[in-house]
């Protein structure tokens, strides 16, 4: 019960930190280039979560290995650093609403990805449910009448 709390706070403080992150970006823009934004704010992030990963992780328990550093390397690289510049490219381009509904784009491309990557079964409701997601996603983009 104890780890569910710890785990329901860490998503809640994570979401907020990515809604003030969105509006602060859209309100401040920074003088500093996207990939200096970018890995300064993955850094402040990465310093903010080392606490918490020292109290309930070992570092002895940690294993170098080949497939830890590419694990590692496309994680930061990759997922954090490229999705974030990604993210505020975007934002950079586009309404905090319009960017925000584009997360909603997720589940299709997981089940894309499933589908792809790990040869996961896709059943027709699964395509089903992809239907107002897009349609979601469109209401919000759309250009006014």
């Amino acid at each position: 019960m104890q780890e569910d709390m710890h785990g329901s706070l860490m998503v809640t403080g994570g979401l907020v930190a990515l809604v003030a992150g969105t509006l602060l970006y859209k309100r401040l823009k920074p003088s500093a280039g996207l990939w200096t934004s970018t890995g300064i704010q993955s850094l402040a992030g990465a310093v903010a979560l080392l606490p918490f990963a020292l109290m309930h992780e070992s570092l002895g328990d940690a294993r170098l290995t080949a497939s830890l550093v590419w694990s590692m390397a496309y994680m930061i690289v990759a997922v954090s650093m490229g999705g974030y510049y990604l993210w505020f490219m975007i934002l950079g381009r586009a309404s905090a609403t319009s960017a925000s509904a584009l997360h909603f784009l997720m589940p299709p491309l997981g089940l894309l990805f499933g589908w792809l990557v790990l040869r996961e079964p896709v059943s027709w409701l699964d395509l089903l449910g992809i239907v107002p997601i897009a349609f979601g996603i469109w209401l919000t983009t759309r250009k006014a009448a």
